[in-house]
């Protein structure tokens, strides 16, 4: 239910017709299945789930690194980092993208001592 209004009212403030509204709808709610989303899900509720988290972070090198992590969620193995792309052309920027997932990844793991390992999930 909360998904169709928010959806809606978006769609209105863009002026989506209602098929680009219902396309919405569904393009987020097999977002929301997908696996990933699901385990964030369950660490949420434990309180172990981070969302659009600012990170600084000085790589070996001395380069500073600042950004916002999308999502991270502690499991029992590690961080799994969670950075969201809805580019329509995304092959030209994949390797960016990679690179970046790769620093969010080195970033929290520093943080947190523990391991991390990174997703890139195209919507």
């Amino acid at each position: 239910g909360a998904l169709d209004g928010l959806a809606s009212a978006h769609g209105r403030l863009f002026g989506a017709t209602a098929g680009e509204i219902e396309a919405a709808i569904g393009v987020v709610r097999e977002a929301l299945a997908h696996p990933r989303l699901l385990a964030a899900a369950s660490a949420h509720a434990l309180g172990r789930c981070h969302r659009e988290t600012p990170i600084t972070w000085r790589a070996d090198d001395g380069t500073l690194i600042e950004g916002t992590v999308d999502l991270a969620y502690d499991t029992p193995d590690g961080f799994v980092v969670v950075d969201f792309k809805t580019d329509r052309e995304v092959d030209e920027a994949v390797e960016r993208y990679r690179r970046q997932v790769r620093l969010y990844v080195h970033a929290v793991a520093a943080a947190t001592g523990r391991p991390a390992r990174g997703v890139l999930l195209l919507v």
